[in-house]
């Protein structure tokens, strides 16, 4: 994951949530201090909506237009159903350590999945129905310390 988030950021200037997992923070990234001088942010979202929206209080400073954000369903983290309540922003793509979400016109799409995990495993911490991309990737970890879950690529 932080390879990916290497290679997306580029030469932007990126603005990483102190919410973040240590290893997300220590990423050799362009970082600013603040996300109103960022062209691209990592963000901690507890709560998304179904098209990617962060539900969290908003913080006085917008985010940039190009956001990813980190999400754990082992800490209870979900996909929920309707948007409503205090937004912060919307994410263009979703992390977590079970696979890649990305937001699309179309909705939430599957487009990678840790080792051992399915589709239908990630469906599992998301009211909205997901999307699986056709050439949905298999990530390079498994998500869990006691190995693989069932393997198999359901359709969500």
């Amino acid at each position: 994951m932080a390879r990916r988030l290497t290679e997306h950021a580029g030469k932007r200037r990126v603005w990483l949530d102190p919410e973040l997992p240590g290893a997300l923070r220590a990423l050799d990234l362009r970082c600013v201090d603040t996300p109103a001088l960022a062209e691209m942010a990592a963000v901690r979202a507890p709560r998304i909506g179904p098209r990617g929206e962060l539900l969290q209080p908003q913080d006085a400073i917008g985010l940039p237009g190009r956001v990813w954000a980190w999400f754990d369903p082992s800490a209870g983290d979900r996909i929920v159903g309707r948007d409503d309540g205090p937004r912060r922003g919307r994410a263009d793509r979703i992390i977590s350590p079970y696979g890649f979400i990305e937001v699309r016109a179309a909705g939430l799409v599957i487009t990678e999945l840790a080792r051992g995990v399915s589709a239908r495993d990630v469906q599992a911490f998301s009211e909205p129905p997901l999307l699986i991309d056709p050439q949905v990737d298999e990530m390079r970890l498994s998500p869990r310390p006691d190995g693989d879950h069932d393997g198999a690529h359901g359709v969500a």
